[in-house]
């Protein structure tokens, strides 16, 4: 119950919010002449790009991370594999 009344409560609030910022406004892209579009779609792009930076951050971070414990991994198996061989000296 306490989940509906929050879903609804966010819905209202949005459809708040997309009513608030309905208004057209100058977007001055890189190439070519300003575009006029609506606010709410500029701040929805916004967050949509937000959204993906991030994602592909986080899988480039995890990637740098993995490739890190790899290297440790290997460098700890070497030195143990070293150790080894002068315990059996």
């Amino acid at each position: 119950m306490q989940r509906l009344v929050i879903v609804i409560l966010g819905t209202i609030v949005a459809v708040l919010f997309s009513l608030a910022n309905s208004h057209h406004v100058n977007v001055s892209l890189i190439f070519g002449a300003p575009v006029r579009i609506r606010m709410i779609f500029v701040i929805g792009g916004a967050y949509c790009l937000g959204i993906v930076s991030t994602i592909i951050f986080e899988q480039w971070q995890r990637v740098r991370r993995r490739r890190h414990f790899e290297e440790a991994r290997q460098a700890a198996s070497a030195a143990e594999e070293g150790h080894r061989d002068i315990a059996d000296v």
